[in-house]
């Protein structure tokens, strides 16, 4: 069985190879081969270290990052597709998330390949998709990080900390899901105790990004609430004035009402989440 699944994935590696440049044709043949090699991959950490070796052998995650910037390092006008970026991020979940192995989970972050897939100029302005495998991609990282592993995601030569600095950047996204996601992320890398992460995180730069958002944040709440308090105002007003023997425009205004009561407590919550 050993023998017939080291086949398989050489043989799967292969094929990703030769299909390197990503087009209409054999796109669904590249998302197909990276999500059963993450399956592969699990299997061999925990029964046979044959097919993680092979991985390795083969730094897989070299050729990962190979057909996400294709487009910018060959000169061919082939755009690579959100559909295999989106797979390429789920892969790299399910092997981080899934992975025992200490020796396996360090392998991975290792040689800055999560660190320049944390960077890459993903346009998640036009797929959500996209937009919602990274962050949740961002909150599995951040949930295998401790002292140890936290060592992965710092840039010596650059001084920055793509985790951290991308987590920031997602905050400005009004999805709950997203925000969610990237305030875990944060405060997961704060929850590390360690002093070098510590000293990273409270950079200015950092410091300065994540205050700004958070004021942003905290205005879009206090506007949203001021139109929600000037709506129900109105609508109060014109409650007063109905005659209740029209039940049910009465009860419509009286819906309305009370959904903006639900909002509002909503947009309460929401900025209780931050402190």
């Amino acid at each position: 069985l050993n023998n017939s699944n080291t086949w398989i994935i050489k043989n799967l590696y292969q094929i990703l190879l030769d299909n390197e440049i990503v087009t209409d044709n054999n796109e669904s043949l590249v998302v197909e081969i990276l999500y059963t090699i993450a399956e592969m991959v699990v299997y061999g950490d925990n029964k046979s270290e044959m097919l993680f070796d092979f991985f390795c052998e083969k730094n897989m995650l070299s050729l990962f990052l190979r057909i996400m910037w294709a487009p910018q390092q060959l000169d061919t006008g082939v755009i690579c597709s959100d559909k295999v970026h989106i797979q390429i991020l789920q892969t790299l979940s399910i092997l981080i998330n899934s992975v025992k192995n200490n020796t396996s989970l360090y392998y991975l972050l290792s040689n800055n390949y999560i660190n320049e897939m944390l960077i890459f100029p993903h346009n998640f302005e036009e797929d959500e998709s996209l937009r919602d495998q990274f962050v949740s991609f961002m909150k599995t990282l951040s949930l295998r990080l401790n002292p140890q592993t936290i060592q992965f995601f710092f840039v010596e030569e650059s001084g920055s900390f793509p985790l951290l600095s991308r987590a920031i950047d997602m905050l400005h996204f009004n999805e709950p899901m997203v925000r969610i996601a990237s305030q875990t992320t944060i405060l997961n890398i704060f929850k590390v105790c360690d002093n070098r992460a510590r000293s990273y995180a409270l950079q200015d730069e950092f410091m300065y990004k994540f205050l700004s958002e958070i004021v942003l944040i905290m205005e879009n709440f206090f506007y949203t609430l001021v139109h929600l308090c000037m709506e129900y105002h109105a609508l109060s007003v014109e409650l007063d004035s109905v005659d209740l023997s029209n039940k049910s425009y009465y009860e419509t205004i009286s819906y309305k009402l009370n959904r903006i009561e639900l909002s509002v407590n909503d947009q309460i919550s929401a900025t209780e989440d931050w402190f």
